[in-house]
């Protein structure tokens, strides 16, 4: 039995593909995982409290631009729940953010 478990929204698209995850990861990695879904607030909620193990949590951008989204993860984002830190990665979104153009700045974040 596994005591991993990872919280899913119960109205996201995600939670639909859940038991093909749960299966290739079993087959895959000998990984037992269950999944729980619940509500988006519930999984705000563990969220910003920390009580959980694994989470899906849909993103989106406050902005429709690539800088707004991967931004979310930089080391001192307010939004980087993850606690991600990688100095490599701040430095290489610095550097697409200082491009003149915008397909200098995409070569930067491909």
């Amino acid at each position: 039995p596994s005591n991993t478990t990872i919280l899913v929204p119960a109205d996201a698209r995600e939670s639909l593909n859940m038991g093909e995850l749960q299966q290739g990861w079993q087959k895959v990695l000998s990984a037992y995982i269950n999944f729980e879904t619940t509500t988006a607030s519930e999984i705000q909620a563990r969220l910003q409290s920390g009580e959980f193990q694994m989470l899906v949590m849909p993103m989106s951008p406050q902005n429709a631009d690539v800088e707004t989204l991967l931004g979310a993860f930089r080391s001192d984002s307010p939004q980087n729940y993850t606690g991600y830190r990688s100095v490599v990665y701040d430095n290489l979104l610095r550097e697409a953010a200082a491009q003149s153009t915008a397909e200098r700045a995409a070569e930067k974040y491909a």
